[in-house]
């Protein structure tokens, strides 16, 4: 699963404006949620790497 956060007006998955919600894209057109201003994706941001001590 994906998570999004909700930027419309109407709730999605029970997510309110601002929330976020993980939705399957096997089982919801995420397609037309994003292109309708419903949600939009969030930027998975990778883990950092932990600096060697010297």
């Amino acid at each position: 699963m994906n998570t999004y956060k909700v930027i419309g007006i109407c709730t999605v998955a029970g997510a309110k404006r601002g929330e976020t919600v993980e939705l399957d894209p096997e089982q919801i057109n995420i397609q037309a949620l994003i292109e309708g201003g419903h949600i939009e994706p969030i930027a998975v941001k990778p883990p950092r790497k932990k600096e060697a001590l010297q």
